[in-house]
């Protein structure tokens, strides 16, 4: 985790939003590994980076792991409606 930290205040020194969303985007599945779900919740602050970036990917992505997360923490509602008002343009 600290090495994702540096990371992304690297990759924000330098400007670089694409990688800051990735690096975001990642720290939210490391956090899920050992099921700490509320905690990766706030980590997907890269789907708006990438929704500013209009990065297809990227959003996909986001609304997968963040679809994963609800269902996990038992969010039905919130699982079913990631999931079927996703992305759709890929």
């Amino acid at each position: 985790m600290e090495y994702y930290y540096r990371a992304r205040k690297i990759r924000k020194h330098a400007g670089d939003n694409v990688k800051i969303a990735m690096v975001i985007s990642n720290i939210g599945i490391v956090l899920k590994a050992p099921w700490e779900y509320t905690k990766v919740i706030p980590y997907h602050e890269a789907l708006g980076i990438f929704k500013e970036l209009k990065n297809d990917i990227g959003i996909a992505a986001c609304h997968t792991n963040l679809g994963s997360v609800y269902y996990f923490t038992q969010y039905y509602d919130s699982t079913l409606y990631i999931y079927t008002t996703g992305y759709r343009r890929i």
